[in-house]
């Protein structure tokens, strides 16, 4: 991944386009359909909100990224995110954290327990 950075940072056309075409085979298709078009575009650096608009973008708020990064299968993202749910002490995601208290993974279960706690006190 850091290679693949590096490539899109590069100042060489031939190695961004290379780098973007590695992403673009990595990448599952529905990270591919958003990603894709931002790197191309923030290359440009004309990335604005017209942009998002014509790439027909919608950026998720805060509450919709930590829905969609619980949803996702990395365990440890789930963790971390439980776990900032955690720190963070609002409200809004008791209902979220309840989906998961009882996850057949016991880790996920035990963070998601802890969360729920340290929002209801």
């Amino acid at each position: 991944m850091i290679n693949i950075y590096n490539g899109i940072r590069s100042n060489k056309p031939d190695i961004r386009a290379s780098a973007i075409e590695f992403l673009d085979n990595l990448l599952e298709v529905n990270l591919k359909r958003v990603i894709i078009p931002i790197i191309e575009t923030a290359m440009l650096d004309t990335i604005s909100e017209e942009a998002m608009v014509n790439l027909k973008l919608k950026v998720p708020d805060e509450y919709e990224c930590i829905e969609m990064l619980l949803e996702g299968k990395d365990v440890k993202i789930k963790l971390a995110v439980l776990y900032l749910i955690s720190q963070l002490k609002d409200q809004k995601y008791k209902s979220i954290v309840k989906d998961y208290i009882n996850s057949e993974d016991i880790k996920v279960k035990t963070f998601a327990l802890k969360a729920l706690e340290t929002l209801t006190t």
